[in-house]
């Protein structure tokens, strides 16, 4: 496939050498996760290898999710369309706990991962975003990384703004690709690089620093010689405040009566499998109109519902309940809405529709776990 540029006024995102590029960067990630379902299939397979296949099809399921986000973030006509939620939490927390996560997948490469993360850094943002960012940049430092080559995170403070350096002993960039590095696929005039992916992952990070009042900055000593990438973010004032903790200790929800609406059976299935685990009392149904039919019979604690379902969607679900518990004085039931679009205006819509909080698919546990929680102390 030979390489081009796009004639003025097109968008290589709609390329034939894009969505060839696109498809092969989506099946890579997807081939090992269907072969290896195949393997845990096999009821002979010893603890030991059940266990190492769960970790290699999380692997690669976070590999696809990135990519996905990074899309999302890309394809957008106005970044401020964006959902992006506000917590005060501890950059170098996150750091550091992104940093434990990739040591394991440095190891198997070969590649001596070092990360110094002292300091509390207190910052305002989206914790997932974030976490976007950072996990975006370690997975470029170590995919251009060689065997025996070294990758280095230092999160610190200078002076008013919280930094994350992370540095590699990599490839490299020549003088002319670090002007343009940051540009994604979307710039006009640009061949696709063969050896660096579909290049979205760059510009999705430096939007997404942006939207946090952030800058990034790349250099580089040339080609073969490593580059290092710095983002600066706002620092929080010090104040009494306690910092969101981003891999703090599970709350409890043992005992817990949780709805769970979704159309397509296997996510369903798979929430309140998960719920389960946690002690949670589930019951999943797969229509809005079995959802009224259950709760107008047995109380729930919480309603987790998906917002894209036939016929009637979550929202007019959300709608008829509240309406309905206007109409009984009923006690308020708590709810969390399921979405795969990351729009604001899904959002705001939710909450318009009555929702106290929204989690976007693909559904982190630990997310849904926490979302769960601070569900539970609205409207006590």
């Amino acid at each position: 496939m030979d390489e081009g540029t796009e004639e003025e006024g097109s968008s290589i995102l709609g390329s034939d050498e894009f969505l060839a590029r696109l498809t092969h960067e989506l099946r890579s990630p997807l081939s090992p996760i269907l072969t290896w379902v195949e393997v845990l299939r096999d009821e002979s397979l010893d603890p030991p290898a059940r266990v190492a296949a769960a970790a290699a099809i999380e692997r690669s399921a976070r590999s696809l999710q990135s990519m996905i986000e990074d899309i999302a973030v890309a394809v957008r006509s106005s970044p401020s369309s964006l959902a992006l939620g506000r917590e005060r939490l501890d950059f170098a927390a996150l750091v550091r706990d992104i940093a434990t996560w990739f040591a394991g997948e440095a190891e198997r490469k070969g590649i001596a991962l070092h990360a110094s993360c002292r300091d509390v850094l207190p910052v305002s943002g989206d914790p997932k975003r974030l976490r976007q960012i950072v996990r975006n940049l370690v997975e470029n430092a170590l995919k251009f990384t060689p065997q025996g080559g070294r990758v280095t995170i230092v999160a610190d403070r200078i002076g008013d703004a919280a930094r994350l350096r992370i540095s590699d002993s990599g490839r490299g960039l020549p003088a002319g690709e670090i002007g343009r590095v940051f540009d994604g696929v979307q710039r006009r005039g640009v061949p696709l690089q063969r050896d660096r992916g579909i290049g979205l992952g760059l510009a999705a990070v430096r939007c997404l620093v942006e939207l946090h009042d952030g800058s990034i900055t790349v250099e580089s000593a040339g080609r073969g010689r490593g580059s290092a990438f710095t983002v600066e973010l706002p620092l929080e004032p010090v104040g009494p405040e306690a910092l969101v903790d981003p891999v703090s200790e599970r709350p409890e929800l043992r005992g817990l009566r949780v709805l769970v609406v979704d159309d397509e059976p296997d996510v369903a299935l798979a929430v309140s499998t998960l719920l389960t685990r946690w002690g949670v009392e589930a019951q999943a149904v797969q229509s809005a109109a079995d959802a009224l039919g259950v709760l107008a019979h047995q109380p729930f604690d919480v309603m987790v519902s998906d917002i894209a379902m036939p016929r009637h969607d979550g929202y007019a679900l959300m709608v008829a309940i509240r309406e309905t518990e206007s109409r009984l004085g009923a006690r308020r039931l708590r709810s969390v809405a399921l979405t795969a679009h990351s729009r604001e205006l899904e959002r705001r819509k939710a909450v318009e529709a009555g929702f106290d909080a929204i989690v976007a698919k693909p559904i982190e546990a630990e997310e849904l776990r926490q979302t769960l929680c601070a569900v539970l102390a609205l409207h006590a």
